[in-house]
């Protein structure tokens, strides 16, 4: 497995002035990084998102950094007036731009709520998604983009819903971008929810939660709450309830052997937080754990 950043990470820096979003590569390159991963990409007015990725693809060969992923946002419910094959449409031209930025994977979201409050079901959405998400991988497969998505969005975030979601889909293209701490927003068991989602993984999030028990004190600003009511709020890798160790070997046994992109949503100072989060995940990443040496030992 291999170490890299999400763009998204460096976000608050870029909007309180500390970094330009073109410098956060290089400074990405500083810290250790070698592989960066793309949200939506923030466009300036006037300049067709073609050419801005272009630049992109241009500035991160100078830093000597590989972009990997692309994950632009989608919602094949809600998304484009509502119909899930312009979607689809929309999400290949951002497939398009993946390739110009030089990424082998895009993941798109999958769907986040019904308008109609009688139909709420996962498994209601299956029914709407699953083909136009099946053509986005078609799409995919002809430019050899992999296509993926995310265990988030409440609706499909916990593991056997996100394996129902690309078993329906049934395309050798089509996979998970697993996000090692999205479970706890569903109050899942992390390590369960990997175990699930191992194989079928193309890409993966590694960010970290605090956590505390809903009928405690409001912990104040900056803490959400997850499907439970209980008290979430990211922070620096390594520093949250996430069991990274245990994560990692659950991975490797399910023969993942792609990125890690460190994806930061805390409070902290981001660029502390990316650099010490580097510092933790590279640890993590690379120490064998005591059960494989145990096992290991055995033979």
């Amino acid at each position: 497995m291999r170490l890299g950043v999400s763009a998204y990470s460096f976000g608050r820096a870029v909007h309180k002035g500390e970094i330009q979003f073109m410098d956060i590569f290089p400074k990405a390159r500083e810290i250790g990084f070698r592989v960066m991963e793309f949200i939506d990409l923030p466009t300036p007015d006037g300049m067709d998102i073609m050419d801005f990725a272009q630049k992109i693809a241009d500035r991160c060969k100078e830093s000597d950094i590989e972009i990997t992923q692309y994950s632009p946002g989608a919602d094949f419910l809600l998304g484009s007036g509502g119909d899930p094959w312009a979607e689809a449409e929309r999400i290949k031209r951002q497939i398009d731009v993946a390739k110009v930025l030089g990424a082998y994977g895009v993941r798109h979201d999958h769907a986040w709520r019904f308008i109609d409050p009688r139909r709420k079901n996962w498994e209601d959405a299956l029914k709407v998604i699953v083909d136009p998400i099946r053509d986005v991988a078609c799409y995919g497969a002809s430019l050899g983009i992999r296509t993926m998505s995310e265990n988030h969005g409440r609706m499909f975030q916990e593991g056997r819903r996100m394996e129902a979601l690309v078993r329906a889909v049934n395309h050798e293209n089509y996979g998970i971008l697993v996000d090692i701490g999205n479970n706890v927003c569903v109050d899942a068991n992390p390590l369960e929810g990997i175990l699930i989602m191992a194989p079928y993984c193309y890409h993966v999030h590694a960010k970290d939660f605090l956590f505390r028990p809903g009928h405690e004190t409001d912990p104040g600003p900056g803490w959400g709450r997850s499907s439970q009511g209980n008290y979430i709020r990211g922070t620096v890798a390594g520093h949250g309830v996430l069991h990274f160790p245990q994560t990692f070997q659950i991975l490797r046994e399910a023969n993942y052997d792609g990125v890690v992109s460190l994806e930061f949503e805390g409070v902290e100072d981001c660029l502390y937080a990316i650099q010490a989060g580097y510092t933790n995940l590279m640890h993590y990443m690379d120490k064998e754990s005591d059960s494989e040496r145990g096992i290991r030992g055995m033979k």
